[in-house]
């Protein structure tokens, strides 16, 4: 039997509205199904749901299972999930919502294929091409399946993820790559594992770990850390090659690199190619210290057990050992 409903209270603080309603009487409950500009409004948890239609399973008093189907559009006290369909438990307090799904807070937006959200523990399960993006900070954490933590602003990510960090001002944008990331603090601190991999200011590096801050503005990859830089423009082109136990950047999350800190059996070399002037330095030390301006290393600092081979163009070379070397370009 089809009729035009206006209102129709499912429990004390429940209503639904919609254009057209069907119910169908079974044994076990009823059922009803709603179409046409369907809208859901719980009063007590201050929450409500749009869609084109709906099916709601009552078997006793209130709802045990709500399905909406179409432009579903869910709001609570805090944020705003969309997607193109929705499964919905009010007594578990578990929304299931798939097929484009948006979710908004403030300046976060979350967007997946399919997200669980566990309202009692302010948490949700998102999987399919997983997008966490920080808008007002810069901050992009993208994941094939991204737990996420409402209150503590945290999560974790896994499958191959991707964490974005762009400069407040035009500049390089510094990208990571792992198996796995540990997120917490807005994405102000994030941990990485397995095969990491770093793309900064023409600068390409790898470990096995790594972990940013962005109140210090720093990257740490360790574990055996590796890359390989390449510093150019219209009149000089720098090659850097290094390797350490362990590497941190210094701003890389800002515009351009400010230091460069190798820790542990560290060893560099930097070739430089210019029409008047060219040559290398091949530089090993328990830690080197490299300065940048400008996205090129200004001075290299080596310490403990230093050394140091410089090599001109014209073939002439200088062999250099101490416990501290450092030089100035």
């Amino acid at each position: 039997m089809y009729f035009l409903a206006t209102a129709f209270p499912a429990h004390a603080t429940e209503l639904i509205r919609a254009d057209r309603s069907e119910t169908i009487l079974r044994d076990s409950g009823v059922l009803r199904i709603e179409a046409g500009n369907v809208s859901y409004r719980q009063t007590e948890r201050l929450l409500s749901v749009n869609a084109d239609s709906a099916r709601l399973w009552i078997p006793d008093e209130g709802f045990a299972e709500a399905k909406f189907f179409g432009g579903v559009v869910y709001r609570d006290s805090a944020r705003q999930l969309e997607a193109v369909n929705l499964t919905y438990l009010p007594r578990k307090e578990v929304a299931t919502f798939s097929g484009r799904v948006r979710v908004t807070e403030n300046d976060r937006l979350l967007t997946a294929g399919r997200v669980a959200y566990y309202k009692n523990e302010l948490r949700m399960d998102a999987e399919g091409g997983v997008t966490l993006n920080y808008g007002r900070r810069g901050i992009f954490l993208r994941a094939p399946e991204m737990t996420y933590h409402v209150l503590p602003d945290s999560g974790s990510g896994t499958g191959g993820v991707q964490a974005v960090c762009i400069p407040d001002t035009l500049g390089d944008s510094l990208t990571v790559r792992s198996d796995s990331m540990v997120f917490a603090n807005r994405g102000d601190r994030i941990r990485f594992r397995g095969r990491v991999g770093m793309e900064h200011a023409g600068m390409v590096a790898s470990a096995p770990r790594g972990r940013y801050s962005r109140e210090s503005d720093r990257l740490e990859l360790n574990g055996g850390t590796s890359a390989v830089w390449i510093q150019r423009d219209e009149a000089r082109t720098d090659s850097v090659t290094l390797t350490a136990e362990r590497m941190q950047v210094r701003g890389a999350g800002g515009n351009l690199l400010r230091e460069i800190v190798l820790v542990g059996d560290s060893w560099l070399r930097m070739e430089s190619a210019q029409p008047e002037r060219d040559g290398s330095q091949t530089v090993y030390g328990d830690s080197v210290v490299l300065g940048v301006t400008g996205g090129r290393i200004v001075a290299i600092d080596a310490t403990g057990e230093a050394s140091a081979m410089v090599t001109a163009r014209n073939g002439a070379a200088v062999d250099l050992k101490g416990h501290r070397i450092s030089m100035d370009f």
